[in-house]
Parts: C-alpha cells; structure tokens; sequence
C-alpha cells in the first residue's frame, strides 16, 4: 500500500514537474530525476507485490489449501494506530521479564500439561514395573450345595431334593513368585526409569521453552510500546518538512531533490509507522501463544 502511495504521489510530480519543464520554468534534469524515482518506485510497487503474492501462497499451505490464494482482510491491521495499541497494551501486557517469570499460568500451558503428563505415566510405569517382581497372594474359594433326597442308610426320600439343603464349601491360599523373572523384570525397571528420566528433561526443557517465549515476548511488547510512541512525532515531522519543500520547489526556492528527498523520508516514515503497528500486533500475538 505505502509503494502504490508513492508511485501515485511520483506520478503527480511527474505532471507537475513536466508542466514547469515544457514551460522552460524548470530546467529538464529535473523532470529526468523525477522520471527515474518513479521508475524506482514502480520497481520497488512489483517487488513489494510478488512479495506479498508469496506470503499469500505460503499462507495457504499453511491453511492447508495449498491449491487456493486466501483472501486477507486486513482492514483492521491497518486502521490500528501505533500511538492507541501502545496505549492499550501498557496497561495489560507485562512490563518485565521478571513478571512472565513469577506468573503462575505457566502450568496452564498446554505443552507444559502435555509434558507433565508423559512424566506422570513414564513415573506409573516404572513403579508398575518394580511391583512386577513381588509375590503374588490369592485367595480362591468354592461353594456348593447338593439337594438328591437320599439317605444315609440307602432310602430316598422322594419329597426331598428340589431344592439343595446340603451345603459344602472349599477355600484356600495361593502364592506364586516370579523367581526367574529377575533378570526380564530388572531390564524392564531399567527401561521404564530411562523413560522417566527422559520424560522429566523433556518436560524441564519445555518449561523452560515457554518461561524463554513468555520473556521474549515481554520484551517484544516493551520494545514496540517504545518505537511506537515515537513514530506521531516523527510522522508529523516527515510531513511538515513534505510540505515545506514542495512549497519551496512551487516558489522556486529550491530544486526537485529536496522535494524528491523530503517526500521519501515522508514515505519511510509512514512505512516506519505501518511497521511499528505491525511489530504491537506480533508482540500481541507472541504474547498469546507463549501464554498457551
């Protein structure tokens, strides 16, 4: 957008500067110095395009539809002042690492979730795997019951045995030992410790991941905070002095350099100014994702 603003605004002065020339009021360099800006411009609008074509294409891939070219609104990105996001985010960003540092939200991050979990189930299996190798009790019982009608001295009696009376019942104590599983289960605690272990570094590392992103990010923040509040006095100062040599140029004053020079500070300026809102929505957005 700031390329389009310049070969539009180099465009005009190309006019302008044409009209003095033809008029023998300006001599002829200046309409050639005029002519290759506007070509650098139109080169820089082109290049400034397959950039932003690109980043449109990457996007997509990223998106997973690599086949398309998203459409970005980026209305709100640009309508943000520099000055208003530096001003809303002092008050809700921290101003230190040492603040990211003592949050307590750090065990509220999902990678940091995620990795104490495998610690924990690295942890149960291991000491599932030290229980392996104990003895094993177990109790079995039984319990019967039979309903014949027969008698002890060999006579039955028919209206008995529909329903069993004579109860029996069994019980007893089992105990079985692994004794030449020592070597298997010691090679498997050994595994399920080495797991363990490997499970609490990763776990330590990802902590210490997002502990280092939530203090970049804090950084990040604070440092755009401050760009941004220097970019109105800047922006203003870039048009004044805009202003001032097209004013003194239309006079006679002076030549079409300084007015091709100020109108380029003016441009890089206002590119500064796009960067800076830019540079508050990152900071935002890194500040997000360290916070999970």
């Amino acid at each position: 957008l700031l390329t389009v603003t310049l070969v539009s605004w180099f465009a005009q002065l190309q006019q302008a500067v044409g009209a003095l020339v033809s008029a023998d009021v300006r001599p002829g360099v200046d309409r050639a110095r005029v002519d290759a800006d506007l070509a650098a411009a139109r080169a820089k609008q082109f290049a400034d395009a397959q950039a932003h074509e690109t980043a449109r294409i990457r996007l997509a891939v990223a998106m997973g539809r690599a086949d398309g070219a998203p459409e970005v609104d980026a209305s709100a990105l640009e309508s943000a002042s520099p000055s208003d996001l530096a001003a809303e985010g002092a008050g809700a960003a921290p101003t230190s690492a040492a603040t990211v540092t003592a949050s307590p939200e750090l065990t509220t991050h999902p990678r940091v979730r995620e990795s104490a979990a495998i610690f924990a189930a690295t942890t149960a299996a291991r000491d599932g795997a030290r229980l392996a190798y104990r003895p094993t009790i177990l109790l079995n019982g039984a319990l019967s019951a039979r309903g014949s009608g027969a008698r002890v001295d060999g006579t039955i009696d028919g209206g008995a045995g529909a329903w069993p009376d004579v109860p029996n019942w069994v019980a007893g104590l089992q105990v079985t030992f692994p004794l030449f599983d020592f070597g298997a289960t010691r090679a498997r605690v050994a595994q399920r410790t080495s797991q363990q272990r490997a499970a609490a570094a990763r776990e330590k590392a990802v902590r210490d991941d997002v502990t280092g992103a939530r203090r970049e990010a804090a950084v990040m923040a604070e440092a755009a905070r401050r760009i941004a509040g220097t970019v109105p006095a800047r922006l203003e100062s870039a048009r004044q002095s805009a202003a001032q040599a097209r004013a003194r140029y239309d006079a006679g004053l002076t030549g079409v350099v300084d007015v091709v020079e100020a109108e380029r500070v003016l441009a890089q300026a206002e590119a500064d100014a796009a960067l800076a809102t830019l540079a508050l929505w990152r900071a935002r957005l890194a500040m997000a994702a360290a916070a999970g």
